[in-house]
């Protein structure tokens, strides 16, 4: 386990997956990062890549072949390699190789930045297109946060909005089953707000959102800028949210070739591009 620290907060990332795994206030101890129960869920805060979300029948083509590829892609089990250090912040790198090419057709370095700035920890994720032609992809930050039932997620303005709950392959179930944003700001984490599935809000007009404690005083902020997709989950009942930013879209319509996808990112060669989100511990 990696660790950074500055002279507020401590931060743990796995090289397994560059997952953040802990964020630690230093003057409470408190932990805001889920701590992987198993029996109810076995992550921290998982990288989403080349694939968000679970595509329609597990598969994509591309240039006439059938590719596989499991519900938001292939980084949760990769090995990263440590490419810079310091006490308060690490970059970890992870790079195409045989095993990636045999279920995604292109060549590529992914880097995950983590930086901590008072009490904020940064996170950059970083595509290279290394190869040839142009590379079709999507990423996603899927952090998952402790919070006490009926804490509040607040977002930083209105949101006028009709959220389908979604079910565990991205496709909507009961289309009677829905959350309605209509100027509202706040939703209340309830026991039962993700009995009926996932929350997905396309496009929010919030550049972030914060969690609120049942006294009224938010606690962590999550800034995520213009983001195409922010996925909202939890098992029911247990006591954490995620709050996911995506740069690529579900597949309620499906869609088999990948560069035809919806919210589908291309890059040519030799470019960039990078997911910025950042946590701040209130």
């Amino acid at each position: 386990m990696l660790k950074i620290e500055n002279e507020l907060l401590t931060a743990r990332i796995n090289p397994v997956g560059a997952e953040l795994s802990s964020l630690i206030k230093k003057d409470t101890e408190r932990e805001y990062i889920w701590q992987a129960e198993p029996s109810v869920w076995g992550r921290h805060a998982p990288l989403l890549f080349p694939a968000v979300g679970r595509m329609s029948g597990d598969s994509f083509l591309y240039d006439g072949k059938k590719y596989f590829m499991q519900k938001h892609g292939f980084l949760r089990g990769s090995s990263f390699e440590v490419i810079e250090k310091s006490d308060d912040s690490v970059t970890l790198r992870f790079s195409s190789n045989e095993k990636t090419l045999m279920s995604f057709p292109f060549e590529f370095d992914f880097d995950a930045e983590y930086s901590l700035w008072g009490n904020t920890l940064v996170q950059k994720l970083t595509v290279t297109n290394k190869g040839e032609g142009n590379m079709y992809f999507s990423v996603g930050a899927h952090p998952g946060f402790n919070i006490g039932i009926g804490d509040t997620l607040r977002f930083e303005t209105p949101e006028h909005a009709t959220l389908p709950y979604l079910d565990g392959n991205d496709t909507v179930g009961n289309p009677e089953n829905k959350l309605i944003l209509d100027g509202e700001t706040d939703i209340v984490l309830s026991k039962e707000l993700f009995e009926n599935g996932s929350l997905a809000l396309e496009a929010p007009a919030s550049t972030y959102a914060e969690l609120v404690g049942s006294d009224g005083v938010p606690y962590l902020r999550e800034t995520f800028g213009k983001t195409p997709m922010l996925w909202l989950w939890a098992k029911p009942g247990a006591e954490f949210v995620c709050i996911e930013p995506w740069s690529g879209s579900d597949e309620r319509v499906p869609t088999e070739e990948l560069e035809n996808k919806k919210g589908i990112l291309c890059l040519a060669p030799s470019q960039s591009f990078t997911l910025s989100v950042s946590i701040s511990l209130l």
